[in-house]
Formats: C-alpha cells, structure tokens, sequence
C-alpha cells in the first residue's frame, strides 16, 4: 500500500471517497445525479490543477482505497499565527473493508505535513465521530464552531 499525492486522475476516486465519508454523516447519497455528487469530481480537477488544493490517496494494487485533502485559507493575524495561514483538513475517507490499518493515519500525516510546509500555522477540520478519535491522537481539540446557510 502506498501513500502518494493525488494527481487529477484521481478525482473520481477522491469523490467516491468524500461521499463515502458524508454517508457515514448521514447525507442522503441514494441519488448519484445529485448535484453536489457531481460536482465533486470537477471540484477536485479544478483545484488540484490549479494548485489550491493538495490531496493525498493511498493506492493499493493500482486502487484508491483511501483519501485526505488539505488547504490553506486566509485568516486575521492572531496569538500563534501571525501570518494568518490557517489549513484545512477535509475528505478523509478510507474505504470499509480497509479501515482500522492505519491508513487514515498516514493520509493525515502526509496532509498535515504538506500544511506545515506551506506555512500553515494551525490545522483545523470537522471530524465525524469515527475520525475523532484518530484526530484527538495527533493533538487536534475540540472547539467550538457555528454555521449558517445562506
């Protein structure tokens, strides 16, 4: 099993991966014509071509079984970030029948790496109760957040 920087040939599996993750969040995946479902391929040929994203899978016999993309956003100047560089962990998926191998790990160790040498001052994601655990292992805490659709 290996674990190496996606490329745009991967966004398809990359999607598969992010709507294997909202599944277990309980987001209705039953209608693959959904709009967002769609969306998520392009949304991932766009951005690792454009660079603003980076994303690593773990590939076994020529298989993406696994999935983790990272981002930098702006954010105001603070204590421990004066820079205001902030990362985003996001789509960290592994597949069932792959899961509980460590795989979700090394995925996120490639991720935050790739964050820190960006210049990343601190990471930041929303994790589902069966990444928690792995989240809290590396130091990640709890905070508080509020969202609004508009």
């Amino acid at each position: 099993m290996e674990i190496r920087p996606a490329t745009t040939a991967d966004a398809g599996a990359l999607g598969e991966l992010v709507i294997l993750m909202y599944e277990s969040m309980g987001f209705d995946v039953t209608d693959p014509a959904a709009d967002w479902m769609v969306a998520l391929p392009r949304w991932y040929e766009r951005r690792l071509a454009d660079g603003s994203i980076a994303a690593f899978v773990a590939e076994q016999d020529g298989r993406v079984i696994g999935g983790c993309t990272v981002w930098i956003l702006a954010s105001l100047p603070r204590e421990g970030s004066p820079d205001g560089r902030r990362g985003y962990v996001a789509g960290m998926s592994v597949r069932p029948e792959w899961r509980s191998r460590g795989i979700a790990r090394r995925l996120l160790t490639a991720g935050l790496d790739w964050l820190r040498a960006a210049g990343a001052d601190f990471a930041e994601l929303h994790a589902t109760k069966l990444g928690q655990p792995l989240y809290e292992s590396v130091g990640f805490e709890e905070t508080p957040a509020f969202r609004l659709r508009l």
